[in-house]
């Protein structure tokens, strides 16, 4: 009898299995991956996710590869690593996508799981002798907490020109306060052959050192013809002739910056020119200030009205236009100009630009009232209000309100998984800045464990808990 019944239980497994394998054949061979995606789709924007889950394999067993990223997604939603990886390599083996891509991505998994060997395999196939390799390689040890090898690996990267490699350098013996070994570093590399390494040396200690960094440069300038670079920190010397000297040997890559230059030595007429080859709201904004003041205003006018005309599907001219007509108390045209942008634009893009402007004219408060507005209705401007608290005001608590809210607008959201990873780190951010290590440590290891590659900043936390904690021995 039992015997017969094992028999039967093997029988019904066999037609399982052939069922199932015919089932696979069938999808791959005739089954619609568009439809099946489009169907994953649908439920992953409602974050339906076992849903979306079964139809998206389905898509993808029909050759689907946009259902196979789609996967990748719910499972990195799910802190479910073994299959996150299953999912890259299946892209790397069948998908056409870029490989150093889907490598330098997979690579990153590794890493925030503290599997560095494999990590650093994968960062050497994408290019063995990129200085960005050695800096990936270096930023991935602080996982291990392998001191040595990160120092050596940034050390390679900045050796080969690689400008991060020297700035991480210099954070990490600062962090340490190790002043020997950074001035050992910053002579070490000051003399260095290599004309790119010292002018990235020059340009990460620049804030910090300013006359040593224009010495450095005007060493090298004439290989690297980085003009540029040294008339602007000319102009934050205050050395305008320089300056100027320096901006006119390139094209005019910082219009506003050679105009403050023109400005400051007398010459109004010649900076409102410069200052008239407007791109950004920066730009903007300094153009229409200088218009005013030099009583330019129908020319000014001219000039916008013709960049609109130009530029039809950029925003940022025609609010400058009616930032221009408001300003002049122009009301009739200010009103026709709101009126084009919000039947081009959403009025809450619109709104949100227009407090871009502002806080690029430095009038935070007008930026932050609107902000707060929109974001009644937009949670996603929660992080526009939560930035202008952080780093205007300087009010990290408030700050922090905002970014919390936001993170339980992200929370459970498969669409906004990468949104959500580096919201977590941002939080962390604040809270370092604001002096509270435990808890910027316990959202980083959040980051980390959603695959945010943040080892180097989980590192500099557990400095400053250890520093505390042993002042606090001390005291």
């Amino acid at each position: 009898m039992i015997k017969k019944l094992e028999a039967i239980g093997v029988v019904i497994l066999i037609a399982i299995g052939l069922s199932w394998s015919g089932f696979e054949i069938w999808i791959r061979n005739y089954a619609d991956g568009n439809y099946l995606y489009k169907k994953g789709e649908e439920n992953f924007s409602k974050n339906k996710c076992s849903r979306a889950n079964f139809f998206f394999k389905l898509a993808m067993r029909a050759g689907s590869k946009k259902a196979a990223k789609r996967l990748i997604d719910i499972y990195k939603y799910k802190q479910n690593t073994k299959e996150v990886i299953y999912y890259y390599r299946w892209l790397l083996k069948n998908s056409s996508y870029d490989k150093n891509v889907l490598r330098g991505d997979l690579a990153t998994i590794y890493a925030c799981s503290d599997n560095t060997e494999k990590a650093h395999k994968l960062y050497s196939k994408i290019n063995p002798n990129s200085p960005y390799t050695f800096f990936r390689i270096g930023k991935s040890y602080f996982a291990e907490k392998d001191l040595p090898q990160v120092i050596k690996y940034y050390k390679k990267a900045a050796i080969n020109e690689h400008l991060f490699g020297i700035i991480s350098l210099l954070e990490y013996y600062k962090l340490l306060n190790d002043e020997e070994k950074l001035q050992q570093f910053i002579n070490e590399y000051a003399n260095s052959k290599s004309y790119i390494v010292k002018e990235n040396l020059a340009w990460a200690i620049f804030q910090k050192d300013l006359d040593k960094a224009v010495k450095i440069f005007e060493k090298t300038v004439e290989k690297t013809k980085n003009y540029d670079l040294l008339a602007y920190l000319y102009l934050s010397q205050k050395k305008y002739g320089l300056a100027i000297k320096y901006f006119n040997k390139k094209s005019h890559f910082m219009p506003k910056e050679l105009a403050i230059c023109y400005e400051k030595t007398g010459d109004l007429e010649l900076a409102y020119k410069t200052a008239s080859n407007i791109q950004t709201y920066s730009d903007i904004v300094y153009f229409l200030n200088l218009a005013i003041k030099l009583k330019k205003i129908k020319d000014a006018e001219n000039n916008l009205l013709k960049k609109v005309s130009e530029n039809k599907n950029q925003i940022n001219y025609l609010v400058g236009l009616y930032i221009f007509y408001k300003s002049t108390k122009n009301t009739e045209a200010e009103k026709k100009t709101w009126y084009k942008i919000t039947s081009q634009f959403s009025e809450d893009y619109a709104l949100s630009q227009l407090a871009n402007f502002y806080k690029f004219n430095k009038e935070e408060d007008k930026a932050l009232e609107i902000y707060k507005k929109i974001s009644v209705s937009n949670p996603k401007y929660y992080a526009d209000v939560a930035a202008l608290y952080q780093l205007s005001q300087k009010d990290y608590d408030t700050a922090l309100e905002y970014y919390h809210k936001l993170l339980k607008e992200y929370e459970n959201k498969l669409t906004k998984h990468d949104e959500y990873t580096r919201l977590l780190n941002t939080i962390a951010n604040v809270y370092y800045k604001n002096g509270k290590y435990q808890k910027a440590l316990e959202y980083a290891k959040k980051a980390k464990n959603n695959y945010f590659l943040n080892a180097w900043f989980i590192q500099k936390i557990n400095i400053k808990i250890n520093q505390n904690n042993r002042k606090n021995r001390n005291d």
